[in-house]
């Protein structure tokens, strides 16, 4: 669950590429109303957005209630399921409040995992987000700034800390439905966890950032929360409330001098007080375990997280997905031994060094040393991989997602051979979660999650058929499936009325019954089948995981571990009577083994344990007005509610600078796009004025611009002898684009045609063309490692006063690397026939509101030169860099030439350099008063004539229409 916030939004914006957080704009969307809510979704997602709806108003009123205040109505809502993942988003923008929810559930192992309803506490946790950061500062000049432009509209309570924005929301959505995060056994677990070890964050690793340690993405939310907790009961929930109100008073606070007013001490110093509280809990609840612990022996320690073990059949291999902050997720499959020779080699080693020197001392045993991995696969495409499960004992089931052809997430299954070390793709489409194959290898139970429906389906792992095995449903969902070694019966987790229920259901003659119902807010997942038909699983009790087993004729499931430490994803060993399980650790998850003896039942501490610490508790839930469901018929999207902002953007190089400012706009899913404005340069080198608008309700994008330039070479610094390059040129164009996805392949076409009357050098007159554009770009990637390749081709037909012309273009690109990449870029132009047409290449100058490829087609831009630096008819221009892997930072060699005949009759203009740049012209993020912002900028060495030895930067803030 997300929120954009602080001062430095906007830039995060602009430099994280590849966000695409809606369904296709051509899409059937509609839209149901209520009083304060406007939801947006596609037709297939309607029983999910009229659940959303029917609880949104009564969500509102207890959410403003509790946070103080009430933002400006409508608040626009947009349901979809991009990713086929678990999340939400807020846009807490003053007087126009968004919000996205994503249909998929989350799993019952996920820390999101305990939940009464997931679109009611999407709403709940993504509304605080609104009704906290959108309250606007009671300076009536900052309001209007905010109004004006989009950008300036960021508040103070946007400018907290992650662990405020985050914290709040998920501490509310615990005390609003009684279960949450807050009242998780797995926060509970994961809390104490960090406190027994010493490594609860202290107040600057708080707020958590990538990069930290694998769990330190959870601290805002998990820690935070329970921090709010605490703070409310040293005070009053009302004492947050007092707090927004001083941050946006008349008198400027920040967060932390708003705080101290309130309680009286500055946040850091309270949260050291809740550090030593904390602590003094865990250490009074591992006192209650022991002389009762039951846990396994440590078989591996791994340095970052795990994804559940999936043991062979045969029971001498592990296969386990290792996470790590900075890689997608692989998988690597282990032998499943002692370790012995590694352990020997150590303590020979050891023994050497004592022996070199005697006063010398041997360390002590290590808890554990690394393995070699018999099988690795890096994640294939960069995606992670889920899930793995043997299908026999040369191949692996797993699932990874991958995109369809608008480059919209599904969740599919794919088998790894390990002999040819080859994945082979099942299904596509599919949207399967948790595949379990049979044991005769041909068939699987999965759950699919598809338009907000879930259901259990069965897959054939031949040809990827997939067919229903249950109702599929909104209000029930479906996770881990796990087939009975008969293959007769599957057991599967089912979440309805608020809590996770263990069932099994008869495959012949589909009879479902329950096993075991873990009540509300207790966690119970990751079920598995040993060999003689015992199931496994993790259940929580009071803030507690550990190991459990049942099987038919139980009334309730026994204990096998009993810990402080939670115990999760057990997974029986095959020809053994020892379970493998994951136990969180320092680093990482610990891969632990345990007897699993007919004599071990331990019983848990219940009445100690219920006491035991404030983190876990189990408050009542609050009772939500329960609204009547909206039976009103949903309208066509159309054209969608339309905001507007100011639009200013501008260029700055040695050359020339230049201000833009009009007006932009659109709707929230990307089907209207518009703006107006002018540009004036300071220099009078180019100014111009837009008006243009695109249209995407339909399969083809359509995109018309009415266009007005004047441009002086000759009038900027360094300028060239380009007295008659002086130009005035008034236009129109349409043009129509198509963009898709095939596999590793993404390709675009487009076409268009411009009619203009242009003034050269004194002269008028008229100026046609029209251009075909087609292109296509491959990538490839595997663990860290990446391959990119891109072909462009364009040809523009021109004439200009009767005499007719042609200009062609190709531009070749490859790319490959790890963490960074490195590449070449070829391109190449040819104006042909331009003699007695006056037309003529351009080398220079930055693209801006009116100078783009669409209206000046003969252009060739390069941002540390000035327009017109190079003239000619044939073009050469080759590139080399190193860039990062978001391709938003590149060190670059460029060389450029140009000639009449042909290019090499010119010598290359070299030029080395450095450049960021990044934007919103690839997504369809509900910011239509920012979609097709791009901000670029450089710095660059010229290294030939003629302006040899010279450094230029420049600064590109633009919109691309």
């Amino acid at each position: 669950m997300k929120v954009f916030v602080n001062g430095r939004w906007l830039l995060f914006l602009l430099l994280w590429p590849g966000m695409v957080l809606a369904a296709p704009p051509s899409a059937d969307w509609q839209t149901l109303e209520t009083e304060r809510f406007r939801v947006h979704f596609p037709g297939e997602l309607e029983s999910w957005a009229r659940k959303a709806a029917a609880r949104a108003e009564a969500v509102a009123d207890e959410v403003h209630e509790w946070v103080g205040f009430t933002p400006d109505s409508p608040v626009d809502v947009i349901i979809a399921d991009p990713f086929n993942q678990p999340n939400g988003m807020a846009l807490p923008l003053t007087g126009r409040a968004r919000m996205l929810l994503f249909t998929t559930p989350p799993a019952a192992d996920s820390v999101i995992g305990n939940y009464s309803d997931w679109p009611e506490l999407l709403l709940i946790h993504e509304h605080v987000h609104l009704a906290h950061l959108s309250r606007p500062v009671r300076r009536s000049f900052d309001r209007f700034r905010g109004q004006l432009w989009l950008p300036a509209a960021v508040m103070p309570l946007m400018q907290s800390p992650m662990w405020v924005i985050e914290g709040y929301a998920t501490w509310l959505e615990g005390e609003l439905t009684g279960s949450g995060r807050p009242n998780s056994d797995l926060r509970a677990s994961l809390i104490r966890q960090w406190a027994r070890e010493g490594r609860l964050p202290n107040y600057g690793q708080l707020s958590g950032t990538l990069g930290q340690d694998w769990d330190s993405r959870l601290r805002a939310y998990l820690v935070g929360s329970a921090y709010f907790e605490w703070l409310a009961e040293r005070e009053s929930p009302q004492a947050f409330r007092d707090v927004w109100a001083r941050q946006t008073a008349h008198t400027r606070r920040d967060f932390n001098e708003a705080f101290g007013g309130v309680f009286g001490a500055s946040p850091a110093e309270l949260y050291q007080r809740f550090m030593a509280e904390t602590v003094h809990a865990a250490l009074r609840a591992e006192s209650v375990f022991a002389d009762r612990e039951v846990r396994g022996e440590l078989w591996q320690a791994f340095g970052h997280r795990l994804g559940a073990p999936a043991v062979s059949p045969a029971g001498d291999r592990v296969a386990v997905v290792e996470y790590s902050n900075n890689e997608p997720a692989g998988l690597r499959v282990y032998r499943l031994d002692d370790n012995a020779e590694r352990f020997e080699k150590w303590r020979e080693a050891e023994e050497k060094k004592v022996e070199k020197d005697p006063d010398d001392v041997m360390a002590v045993r290590p808890r554990s040393l690394p393995r070699e991995a018999l099988h690795s696969l890096p994640a294939p495409e960069g995606r992670d991989v889920h899930d793995p499960r043997w299908i026999d004992e040369n191949s692996i089931l797993f699932t990874r997602l991958s995109t369809d052809a608008h480059g919209f997430a599904s969740s599919d299954l794919f088998r790894w051979h390990l002999d040819r070390n080859r994945v082979e793709r099942i299904t596509e489409g599919g949207r399967l979660h948790r595949a379990d194959p049979a044991p005769d290898g041909r068939w699987a139970v999965a759950v699919r999650y598809r338009h907000g429906y879930s259901e259990l389906v069965r897959v054939d792992l031949a040809d990827g058929r997939i067919q229903s095995l249950s109702e599929a449903s909104t209000n029930l969902v479906h996770d881990q499936p796990r087939i009975h070694p008969d293959g007769q019966v599957v057991a599967y987790l089912s979440h309805a009325a608020g809590h996770w229920s263990l069932r099994l259901k008869d495959l012949n003659s589909g009879e479902e019954a329950l096993a075991l119902d873990a009540g509300p807010s207790s966690f119970l997942a990751q079920p598995a089948w040993s060999a003689d038909g015992v199931l496994y699983f993790s259940r929580g009790r009071f803030g507690y995981i550990g190991v459990d087993r049942w099987q038919e004729g139980m009334a309730d499931s026994q204990p096998v571990t009993v810990s402080v430490q939670a115990a999760l994803a057990p997974q029986p060993i095959p020809g053994t009577d020892a379970l493998l399980y994951l136990q969180p650790g320092p680093s990482g998850h610990d891969l632990m083994r345990v007897e699993n003896g007919s004599d071990i039942r331990p019983g848990w501490p219940l009445e100690s344990m219920e006491t035991a610490s404030p983190i876990g508790r189990q408050p009542v839930p609050l009772q939500l007005r329960a609204p009547d469901p909206s039976d009103a018929p949903a309208r066509s999207y159309g054209r969608g509610p339309q905001f507007a902002t100011g639009l200013m953007s501008g260029r700055w190089t040695r050359s020339e600078t230049a201000l833009d400012l009009g007006v932009k706009g659109g709707d929230l899913i990307g089907r209207t796009d518009w703006l107006a404005a002018a540009s004036l340069s300071s220099r009078e080198s180019e100014n111009g004025a837009l008006l243009a608008g695109s249209w995407r309700g339909w399969p083809i994008d359509l995109t018309a611009a009415a266009f007005h330039q004047v441009s002086d070479p000759s009038q900027q610094r360094d300028a060239a002898d380009t007295e008659a390059m002086r130009q005035r040129q008034t236009g129109l164009l349409m043009g129509l684009e198509a963009d898709r996805r095939a596999g590793r392949f993404r390709n675009g076409v487009s076409a268009g045609l411009a009619l203009s009357e242009v003034s050269l050098a004194g002269d008028d007159y008229r100026r046609d063309w029209s251009w075909l554009q087609a292109g296509s770009q491959w990538q490839r990637q595997r663990g860290s490692r990446r391959s990119q390749a891109g072909l462009g081709l364009s040809a523009v037909e021109g004439r200009t006063e009767g005499e007719s012309w042609s200009l062609r273009r190709g531009h070749f690109s490859l790319a490959a690397g790890r963490q960074g990449m490195a590449g070449l870029a070829l391109s190449q132009v040819s104006l042909d026939d331009a003699g007695n047409s006056g037309e003529r290449l351009v080398l220079g100058g930055q693209p801006g509101l009116t100078s783009t490829a669409r209206t000046q087609p003969e252009r060739i831009f390069e941002p540390a030169v000035p327009l017109g630096l190079l003239i000619g008819q044939e073009y050469e221009g080759q590139s080399f860099f190193l860039r990062n892997r978001s391709n938003t930072a590149r060190l670059f060699y460029r060389r450029h030439r140009m000639g009449e005949e042909s290019a090499d009759e010119g010598d290359w203009l070299v030029l080395r350099g450095f450049e960021i740049g990044g934007g919103l012209t690839d997504t369809r993020l509900p910011l239509p008063e920012l979609r097709g912002v791009r901000l670029e900028a450089g710095v660059a060495l010229i290294q030939d004539n003629p302006l040899p030895d010279r450094t230029r930067a420049w600064v590109n803030l633009r919109y691309e229409w």
